[in-house]
C-alpha cells in the first residue's frame, strides 16, 4: 500500500509540473598548444569571443591545452 501511494504521489507530480528546458550554447576550444611564444594566442581567442558572442553560456576546453609538458609554459 504504501508502495502504490508513493507512486501514486509521483505520478501526480509528474502530471501537474511543468517542464522548461533552455537552449544552452557553447563553444569548444582544442589543440591550442600554448607556449610562451604565442601566448597572446589565448587571449585574442577570449577577447574574440567576447565582442562576437554575447550569449554563450560557456566554453569548453578538451585539450592539448599547452605544448609540451615544459615548466615554463606551466605559469602562463
Amino acid at each position: 500500500m504504501k508502495r502504490l501511494l508513493v507512486l501514486l504521489f509521483f505520478i501526480l507530480v509528474g502530471l501537474f509540473t511543468r517542464v522548461t528546458a533552455k537552449e544552452v550554447k557553447f563553444i569548444q576550444v582544442t589543440d591550442v598548444h600554448l607556449t610562451q611564444h604565442n601566448s597572446q594566442y589565448l587571449n585574442d581567442f577570449v577577447d574574440d569571443v567576447n565582442r562576437k558572442y554575447s550569449n554563450i553560456d560557456f566554453v569548453v576546453f578538451t585539450g592539448d591545452n599547452i605544448d609540451k609538458p615544459d615548466e615554463e609554459d606551466l605559469y602562463l
